[in-house]
This record gives C-alpha cells, structure tokens and sequence, in this order.
C-alpha cells in the first residue's frame, strides 16, 4: 500500500471488528504563532484475538517506519509528510510506539506543522492518540492509560 493511502485511510479497515474515535479540533487557532495545538485524536482498535491486535500493531510499526517521506496534492495544495522520528516505547507493561512527522502544505508558508502519534496495544486492543500542532509535544504515556483506562472500564 502507498504511504499516501496508508495515512489517508487512518488505521481502520484492517481486520478490527469495532472501533470508536474522539476528535478535537480547535477551530479558531487564531494566528501562526497560536498554533500549537490544532488537534487531539483518540481512537481505539479492537481485535478478534489478542494474537490479531500484535500483528496488526506491528504491521503499523513497519509501514510508519517505511514512510519516510510522500506527497499528496489535492485542489493544488500539495501536502509533504516527512517523518521525523519512530522509537519504541513503553506505556505502564504495554508495547507501544512513539512518531513525530513534520507536515508541510505548499498554500502555506511559515507554518512547519507536527504530527505526534503515540500506538499503544493491549490485549485485543490497539489505541492511537494524535497531538497535531506546531509544537513538538510527544504524547505523554499517562495520558494513553487514561485512555485505556476509560475503555477498560467500558467493558
């Protein structure tokens, strides 16, 4: 799969038999230099097997880390998504992996906009949270286990 279908689709439609996800957005940012945080998104994946959701989580590893860099134009904004850096890390006893990619849009100068992902799985789930701005603030691991604590209590 292209690196630009892979980010357009998000992470769903690979074997998950439910999924739900929260967005928000600021939609007044205001000036260029208020742009720090534009958007959090969390979303949950949940797996048939346990065994399903780690194959799922390391083939988003793989093509993330694959990604290095590609181009997407639409309405003649050609947006570059570079990646920046993956490392793998830990969030309480569960695997997980942190990315930064840096987004630029060819209608828009000045403004050097990050995406901060952090994928965490657990059990049968896979939980991804986005910090995008122009800030470079990781996805810090407490606020991911709030998240996977207010799933697991769903349960």
């Amino acid at each position: 799969m292209k690196c630009v279908n892979f980010e357009d689709l998000g992470l769903a439609g690979y074997g998950a038999s439910a999924g739900a996800a929260s967005l928000i957005a600021d939609s007044n940012p205001g000036s260029a230099s208020d742009l720090s945080n534009l958007l959090y998104e969390q979303t949950v994946y949940q797996f048939p097997s346990t065994a399903a959701a780690t194959a799922f989580y390391n083939q988003a590893h793989a093509k993330y880390a694959s990604c290095k860099s590609f181009s997407e134009t639409s309405s003649g904004n050609t947006t570059t998504v570079t990646l920046k850096s993956i490392t793998k890390a830990k969030v309480s006893t569960y695997q997980a992996f942190q990315l930064t990619q840096g987004v630029s849009e060819s209608t828009v100068s000045g403004v050097s906009l990050k995406l901060n992902t952090l994928v965490t799985v657990k059990g049968a789930d896979v939980f991804v949270f986005v910090n995008a701005g122009t800030s470079n603030h990781v996805v810090p691991a407490k606020t991911m286990l709030k998240l996977i604590s207010r799933v697991t209590a769903l349960r």
